[in-house]
């Protein structure tokens, strides 16, 4: 089916009488010891450069007149480089009569070569059989190896035994829980049997019962806290003299109806100083009526009431969760300053213009803050 032998097959596994147009049994031969070279090696004995004529003729010549190279060598050049060293030496532990095999298999001449595939065969079949039985005699290697082995089954065995009496001893106290529940929601007789032997008697209508209760409890607590009211701020003027029913500074004063604390007094304290800046604004609109130009972010604005609104005196609280300082009455003047729900602060208007007020805030820590707040975010408590 061929003009010429030369080209039948790939030259890397071509015999070198093949370049002579023969083709014999002892081909086939050479053709499985380059099988063979390259699975021991990684790499055929003559590798093919390039698919060009000249690289073709250079391995045909090198299979013809080149020795074939060292096996090992060629094995041990090719090991993976992560590899350990133990590893590696393992690896190169390869019988002598597998190398042997192959260097007859490569032989130049057809003659010195195995005849045919059954004589190959013959052959494998008689050294590996050698090798079997040098291992079932048995190597110091090889009983170590066992050993260990042995040792590991032992140790997984008794491992597995171990896991098996904890799972079996998690699904007894699965069921153990399973019956005590099913017997706490069916009544069972009124009783709980606790693990460390203290029984603890509780009747289904009692714990119901006790439940009702405290559900009543929540609720009327949750009611309290939405229907409360906030506290009044007035002033001294709706006061008599001789009236002992409140306290606070000459200004301000909070109805109270229980000692007050330290929190609250600070806070009348800042009250009155905002109700006494509020005066003092009030007056110098009186004394000037004209309106001034606004001043920085930093200072308190004179008053303007040009827009109509008139909020200022008025006490405002949150009515948002947040609510940012602007630096003018102009949503796009806000600063990164805010004030939250949670400071439960009285905030006086000492100005009112364009849906906003000024205002001076100081928080617990002595920090002041002053700036325009929005209206929408605010809700009138007080004036």
């Amino acid at each position: 089916r061929r003009t010429s032998l030369r080209h039948a097959g790939a030259v890397e596994f071509m015999a070198p009488e093949q370049n002579e147009g023969l083709m014999l049994f002892q081909s086939d031969v050479y053709g499985f010891g380059i099988i063979l070279y390259e699975i021991l090696a990684g790499i055929v004995p003559f590798p093919l450069k390039d698919n060009g004529q000249t690289a073709r003729n250079n391995v045909m010549v090198s299979h013809m007149e080149m020795p074939v190279p060292d096996v090992l060598e060629a094995r041990k050049q090719h090991l993976p480089d992560n590899w350990s060293e133990e590893k590696k030496r393992r690896e190169m532990q390869v019988p002598k009569w597998i190398s042997d095999l192959i260097y007859k298999c490569l032989e130049k001449n057809p003659d010195e070569r195995f005849t045919n595939g059954v004589e190959l065969y013959e052959a494998i079949l008689h050294n590996s059989s050698q090798s079997i039985s040098q291992i079932n005699e048995g190597t110091p290697v090889l009983k170590t190896e066992n050993e260990r082995l042995q040792t590991l089954v032992t140790q997984e065995q008794e491992r597995a035994k171990k896991l098996e009496q904890q799972l079996n001893s998690f699904r007894n106290n699965l069921a153990q829980k399973e019956q005590e529940v099913r017997a706490l929601q069916t009544g069972g007789g009124g009783n709980y049997q606790e693990n460390d032997g203290n029984a603890v008697s509780i009747s289904k209508p009692v714990f119901f019962s006790m439940v009702l209760l405290l559900t009543c409890l929540a609720a009327f607590a949750g009611y309290s806290l939405l229907t409360k009211k906030p506290e009044k701020v007035i002033t001294t003027a709706a006061i008599k003299p001789d009236s002992t029913s409140y306290t606070g500074t000459s200004d301000t004063v909070i109805q109270t109806s229980k000692p007050i604390s330290k929190k609250e007094q600070r806070q009348q304290k800042e009250d009155s100083v905002l109700a006494a800046l509020k005066d003092t604004i009030n007056a110098e609109k009186v004394a000037n009526p004209e309106p001034a130009p606004e001043t920085s972010s930093d200072e308190t604005p004179s008053v303007n009431t040009n827009n109509g609104d008139d909020d200022i005196g008025k006490i405002f609280t949150l009515l948002v969760k947040v609510s940012y300082f602007h630096d003018k009455p102009d949503p796009a003047t806000r600063r990164n300053a805010f004030i939250n729900t949670w400071n439960n602060a009285r905030l006086t208007a000492l100005n009112d213009l364009n849906g906003f007020i000024y205002v001076s805030y100081k928080n617990d820590e002595g920090v002041v803050t002053k700036g325009w707040l929005d209206k929408k975010d605010l809700i009138i408590i007080g004036e």
